[in-house]
């Protein structure tokens, strides 16, 4: 009944306080046939959603809301939502601008300038770190470059963006235009202002001490963080899915996804 959906959905053993819902039934819009589609839909608690985009506690949501999205009517209104996915879109991209100084391969030029796909494509990859369907062939590996490359997707991503770049671009920290940003990761100043845009959780103990000797050092040390985060939650997110949805659609959902990935290696 409710009250064991409701439980199961907050525990704290069980994910990051979603209750999905897989290979539900929808309507095409705007099909005169009423041809079907299957869909996928989580169901989180607001005081779940806010605790999750501003602090990072499963990076789950979080991670998703990373990219861009539609805004179901009406939820535009809740100002406390609007705030919380401005703090985790600006802590998205302080990370993501610290990853990038293990990357220096897509560097434009020797003048620390990187291309804003590249970013955007760290930004992506965030809540995929870790990832254990990643490592199981459960998720597309090409999944992050289709995120940020399909058509129209890189405009979505600035549009996102733009106002949290414009910030630190306002501290110094940055400067960018439509195609490209430039950063000294060398800088100790630069990367100290971006670790202490991150959450506690991943800053505590790293904003002035580990972890920031070198560009190096800190994406590495990032990405540890990031993987404590998003692996045991995504793990106990899977595992839940087997008690929410049953075993019968569960195995259904995992077949199709793994069917698509041997699809993809015979390509």
């Amino acid at each position: 009944g409710p009250k064991f959906c409701t439980t199961l959905q907050r525990s704290e053993r069980y994910g990051a306080g979603v209750y999905f819902n897989p290979l539900v039934d929808s309507p095409v819009a705007g099909n005169s046939t009423q041809r079907k589609r299957k869909i996928k839909y989580g169901v989180i608690q607001l005081e779940d959603l806010i605790c999750d985009l501003t602090t990072w506690k499963w990076l789950y949501v979080a991670g998703r809301m990373h990219k861009p999205t539609v805004t179901v009517e009406g939820l535009e209104q809740c100002d406390h939502v609007a705030t919380a996915q401005k703090q985790n879109l600006d802590m998205a991209l302080a990370a993501s601008l610290l990853l990038l100084g293990s990357d220096t391969a897509h560097m434009a030029n020797e003048n620390k300038t990187y291309e804003l796909t590249t970013l955007y494509e760290r930004i992506a990859g965030l809540s995929y770190v870790g990832d254990p369907r990643m490592d199981v062939g459960g998720e597309d590996p090409h999944k992050v470059s289709k995120l940020v490359r399909s058509d129209g997707q890189e405009d979505r991503f600035y549009s996102m963006y733009r106002d949290s770049m414009s910030d630190l671009a306002k501290l110094g920290v940055i400067t960018f235009d439509r195609s490209n940003i430039q950063i000294d990761l060398h800088d100790n100043a630069t990367r100290r202002k971006l670790w202490k845009a991150l959450p506690q959780r991943v800053n505590k103990g790293t904003c002035y001490g580990v972890g920031i000797e070198q560009p190096e050092t800190s994406a590495d040390y990032l990405s540890k963080c990031l993987v404590n985060i998003v692996r045991p939650a995504a793990r106990r997110q899977s595992i839940k899915g087997l008690l929410t949805a049953g075993l019968v659609r569960s195995f259904q959902y995992a077949g199709a996804k793994f069917a698509k990935g041997a699809f993809r290696k015979l390509r």
